[in-house]
């Protein structure tokens, strides 16, 4: 793949990423850098997403970040970024009874079962 294409990849994540944190709900386990992105495509899908910039530590459950070999950001890692810097992540003990978790994910540290 060339850069240009890398770029436009990278640019298309981002835009979805803004979209995502104004349209869809974005929830962070309080006290914890892990965080729920609800799906562009299903309302009741979530994707786990541990984010912490301090840390330089991103990761998330979907498809495209670990087809990417957890290198490109993906859409909702740019959802949360954008989300945590426009205000609009929803703190909370739990998430809302009802919702999937994406079941696609590899990471086993994921103690937040709903």
């Amino acid at each position: 793949m060339t850069q240009e294409i890398v770029n436009q990849n990278r640019d298309k994540r981002d835009g979805k990423g803004r979209v995502i944190a104004l349209s869809r709900r974005v929830y962070r386990i309080e006290n914890t850098d892990v965080f729920y992105v609800e799906s562009e495509s299903n309302d009741d899908m979530y994707y786990y997403v541990m984010f912490n910039t301090d840390k330089k530590f991103e990761w998330c459950s979907c498809k495209d970040f670990e087809k990417n070999r957890y290198q490109i950001k993906c859409k909702h890692l740019a959802g949360v970024e954008y989300a945590i810097r426009w205000a609009t992540v929803t703190d909370t003990d739990k998430l809302p009874l009802g919702v999937k978790k994406d079941n696609s994910t590899t990471w086993r540290d994921d103690l937040y079962d709903f």
